[in-house]
């Protein structure tokens, strides 16, 4: 069975994903009267996670020194907590792809450390 869950963009607008209603994430006591789900972020918030995930993993990956590096993850959306990275990026409500090449990996280096 799935729930729909409602998701506020920045811009005021809304956007419904369909969610497994079992999964990790989903209050059912913050249904509303249409019987949506209320997301408790909104969808620009809580792909902001996803930045901080990128980061991370061209922090622990740039030693390879590989020439190019490509990560991909799926993305569930939850209720609760926004975002949850998928098991198998064909779960995902997104895929996700991030690219760099070895220039990218020394710049988004230098501005991580100054964050």
């Amino acid at each position: 069975m799935s729930d729909a869950v409602r998701f506020r963009l920045d811009d005021g607008s809304t956007v419904l994903f369909e969610v497994n209603d079992e999964a990790w994430g989903v209050e059912r006591a913050s249904r509303g009267g249409d019987g949506v789900v209320e997301a408790t972020r909104g969808l620009e918030e809580a792909l902001e996670t996803l930045h901080d995930v990128a980061r991370s993993t061209l922090g622990a990956l740039q030693p390879l020194s590989a020439q190019t590096l490509e990560l991909a993850f799926g993305v569930k959306l939850t209720a609760a907590d926004g975002v949850l990275i998928a098991r198998n990026p064909g779960e995902g409500h997104f895929v996700v792809k991030v690219s760099w090449t070895a220039d990218d990996t020394r710049q988004v280096g230098r501005n991580h450390e100054s964050a």
